[in-house]
């Protein structure tokens, strides 16, 4: 997994929700380990999330659902809700019967 992963300029999470934040510091850690950089990490519910602008060149989402909108070169995603989006650009890791969390583990 981590062979395939792009250098995140961000990592972004679900706000709010412990699954989340474990994912979201966990991704921080291996951005650490693999590139040897400090990653911010930005937390949102759905409602803004839906709203932010894509403007970084890479990034690892998780534990928000996998939609069209993420499906770029250089991007992650991390997740574990049902999502009717095949992923064809991003680097998509989804498990419906894992937690983000786990998935990461």
């Amino acid at each position: 997994m981590t062979r395939s992963l792009p250098r995140p300029d961000v990592i972004i999470t679900h706000e709010s929700d412990l699954d989340g934040l474990v994912a979201g510091v966990l991704l921080q850690r291996l951005a650490r380990k693999l590139f040897n950089t400090e990653v911010r990490l930005e937390a949102y519910h759905y409602n803004n999330w839906r709203q932010r602008d894509l403007r970084e060149k890479s990034g690892w989402v998780t534990d928000l659902t996998f939609e069209a909108r993420l499906d770029k070169p250089n991007w992650a995603v991390i997740d574990h809700h049902s999502t009717e989006t095949p992923g064809k650009s991003a680097t998509l890791i989804h498990d419906l019967n894992k937690s983000a969390g786990l998935l990461l583990l």
